[in-house]
C-alpha cells in the first residue's frame, strides 16, 4: 500500500492539478457543495491517525477538487535527513475526488463526508482561501505533529471562511486528555511504534490538549465540526459514508507488549538477584551501551530537530548518554569509588525519571532492569571500596 500511496502522491505532483500549475480561483455557482472529508486510520504507521481534506464540487463550473494538506514532494533534496529533523516541507495538493476515494479503497480505510451548511458567500470565501493557499508561494508549510498538520489547517481555514458566525459547541469526548494520551489511543495496534514514540517525546506531549488542540486528530475535528454552529444553525447539513472498510484482524497490542516486557524484565531481575555480589559482567555492558545510545538519540531529537515535542524529555534521567562511556569502565577497580557515587546518583535520577514519564513510556525492560542493576552495582562497589 505504501507503493500505491507513493505513486499517487508522485502523480499528484506531476498532474494538471499539481504544484506546477496553480488553478486560478473561479466564482462558484449556487450549485456548489463544500464538504469535509475524514479518512479513518490505516494499518501503516503513517496512516495511523487518519486524514482530513476539503472536497469542493460545482457541476456548473466543472469543479471537482479535493484539497489535501498531507502531501510532500519525494524529490526534495536530502529528503530523509529533512524528514528526521522535522524540516521537510509539507504542502497543499489539489486533485479530483476519484483519487481520494481510490486511495481509501486501496488502503481499506473508511471515508466519511460532512456536507457543510455554508452560505454562498462563505463557500466562495473558503474556496478563495484554499486557492490562495494553493499558490506556489503559499502551499508549503513545516509540519508539526500536534500543532500544524492536515487536520489543524482545515480547522483554521473553516473558521476563517465562516467568520463571526462560527461557534464551537463543547464535546465532552474530546476534552481533558493530553496530547500523548490522544496519540496513544491511535497506536494501540502499533505497539513498537507507540513504545518508541513515547520514549522519544518529552514534556510538551503531557500537556492537556485544549478543545481546539485535540483537533490535531482528524476524528476529533470531525466530531467537533458535527456539533459546531454557523450563525446559530448546524454547521453540517448532512453526513455521508462514502466508503466502509472491511474488518481486519489485528496482531499484538500495546497492552500485551507491556505485559511481555514486564515479564521479561522480571525474569532478568530475578536472575540478577543471584549475581548481585559479583563484579560487573557482560550484561552490564549491554545495558549501559543500550541506555547510553538511546540517550544520545534523545538528545539529538531535543536539540538537533525542529519537531518541538521531544523537548524536555524526562526519559533522559533514565537513558543518560553518560552511560555509554561508563559501560567501558565498569570492571576497572581504579574507578570503583566514583562508580559507586555514579550508580547511587543515577539510580535516584532513574527512579525520578520513571515516576515523571507517562506510564506508556515505560519499556519495563531496559529502564526497570537498568535502575535495578544500578542499585545492585552501587552495593557491589561499596563493598569493594571503603567509603569514608
Amino acid at each position: 500500500m505504501f507503493l500505491l500511496r507513493t505513486v499517487l502522491v508522485v502523480f499528484i505532483l506531476h498532474s494538471p492539478f499539481s504544484i506546477n500549475n496553480s488553478v486560478s480561483a473561479q466564482s462558484l455557482s449556487l450549485q456548489a457543495k463544500v464538504s469535509l472529508l475524514t479518512m479513518a486510520p490505516g494499518e501503516e504507521l503513517y496512516t495511523s491517525f487518519g486524514h482530513t481534506a476539503f472536497w469542493i464540487q460545482d457541476p456548473a463550473m466543472g469543479i471537482d477538487r479535493v484539497y489535501n494538506y498531507g502531501t510532500f514532494d519525494f524529490r526534495t533534496g536530502n529528503f530523509y535527513w529533512k524528514f528526521i529533523r522535522g524540516t521537510l516541507p509539507y504542502q497543499l495538493s489539489a486533485y479530483p475526488f476519484q483519487y481520494a476515494i481510490g486511495e481509501a479503497q486501496a488502503d481499506n480505510r473508511s471515508l466519511k463526508e460532512q456536507v457543510l451548511n455554508l452560505s454562498p458567500e462563505q463557500k466562495q470565501r473558503l474556496y478563495d482561501l484554499l486557492e490562495t493557499n494553493y499558490l506556489p508561494e503559499n502551499r508549503q508549510y513545516f509540519y508539526k505533529f500536534y500543532y500544524d498538520n492536515c487536520a489543524t489547517r482545515p480547522r483554521d481555514i473553516l473558521k476563517a471562511a465562516v467568520g463571526n458566525g462560527f461557534a464551537w459547541t463543547p464535546v465532552a469526548e474530546i476534552e481533558g486528555k493530553s496530547y500523548r494520551a490522544w496519540m496513544n489511543k491511535y497506536l494501540d495496534y502499533q505497539p513498537f511504534a507507540r513504545l518508541g514514540m513515547n520514549i522519544a517525546i518529552g514534556q510538551p506531549a503531557n500537556e492537556i490538549a485544549s478543545f481546539e488542540g485535540a483537533m490535531y486528530l482528524p476524528d476529533n475535528l470531525m466530531a467537533a465540526v458535527a456539533k459546531a454552529k454557523n450563525v446559530g444553525q448546524p454547521l453540517v447539513s448532512g453526513t455521508n459514508q462514502l466508503f466502509v472498510a472491511q474488518p481486519e484482524v489485528h496482531g499484538l497490542t500495546a497492552g500485551w507488549l507491556q505485559v511481555l516486557l514486564f515479564a521479561l524484565a522480571g525474569s532478568v531481575i530475578a536472575w540478577l538477584r543471584y549475581r548481585h555480589r559479583q563484579a560487573p559482567f557482560w550484561l552490564d555492558k549491554v545495558l549501559f551501551v543500550a541506555a547510553g545510545t538511546v540517550g544520545l538519540l534523545l538528545l539529538f531529537l531535543w536539540f538537533g530537530t525542529d519537531h518541538g515535542v521531544p523537548d524536555w524529555n524526562a526519559s533522559l534521567l533514565i537513558y543518560s548518554p553518560t552511560h555509554l562511556a561508563v559501560a567501558f569502565l565498569l570492571r576497572k577497580p581504579s574507578h570503583f569509588r566514583w562508580l559507586f557515587w555514579y550508580c547511587v546518583i543515577f539510580s535516584l535520577l532513574g527512579i525520578t525519571g520513571f515516576v515523571l514519564t507517562a506510564p506508556e513510556s515505560h519499556t519495563f525492560l531496559v529502564d526497570v532492569v537498568l535502575i535495578y542493576r544500578l542499585i545492585q552495582l552501587s552495593l557491589v562497589y561499596r563493598k569493594s571500596t571503603p567509603v569514608s
